[in-house]
């Protein structure tokens, strides 16, 4: 594969890292609002059974009744939000996972951009050897930032890759051993 190919490669997956960064960032919002509604819904159901439990304490006969039907309700519903709280739950740590790892391909090619960058600038300079000395300057200077621009990047990348698997960690150990070993590739990718 030659270097055309390789740089074809990986533009084509930033574009599909930065798209679906941008659904996933879209999908966290909503999860964000979807949690935050059943929180909610849970907060009331513990409060009215709360409530209901005060009551039924000094009920008697029908009233009693009606209550424990009510609470055998209540508590069906708070086992469907507990339920729907665990499934938010672990959809958002599979978004999170997703956009950890799509947030470090990006950076990655960022990288890769600027050490193209830098391997351009290079080249431009050892490759004509007769090349006037104000061009020498011009192009040793260049050749500099393009090299300060790829350790910058490198170094922008060991430490997003460094935070994104210490928060990888804190997920789920079905989410975690994935999004770890996808991280632990990209930081193989780095540091090659």
């Amino acid at each position: 594969m030659d270097a055309d190919d390789a740089v074809a490669n990986a533009e084509s997956a930033y574009t599909k890292a930065t798209e679906l960064k941008t659904a996933l960032m879209a999908e966290k919002e909503s999860m964000k609002m979807y949690v935050a509604d059943a929180e909610a819904a849970k907060k009331k159901a513990d409060a009215a059974a709360k409530n209901l439990g005060l009551k039924a304490r000094v009920a008697r006969g029908v009233v009693a009744e009606d209550l424990q039907d009510l609470g055998r309700r209540l508590q069906a519903t708070q086992e469907r939000l507990n339920q729907a709280a665990g499934t938010a739950q672990g959809r958002a740590e599979r978004v999170r996972s997703t956009l950890l790892v799509a947030q470090a391909t990006e950076q990655l090619q960022r990288v890769e951009d600027a050490l193209q960058a830098f391997a351009t600038a290079q080249g431009a300079l050892v490759g004509d050897e007769d090349l006037p000395v104000e061009h020498v300057e011009q192009a040793m200077a260049e050749c500099e930032t393009a090299l300060q621009s790829a350790q910058k990047a490198a170094s922008s990348g060991r430490m997003l890759l460094s935070k994104a698997m210490a928060e990888a960690r804190r997920l789920s150990g079905e989410h975690a051993a994935p999004c770890l070993n996808d991280l632990g590739a990209l930081q193989d990718q780095l540091d090659a």
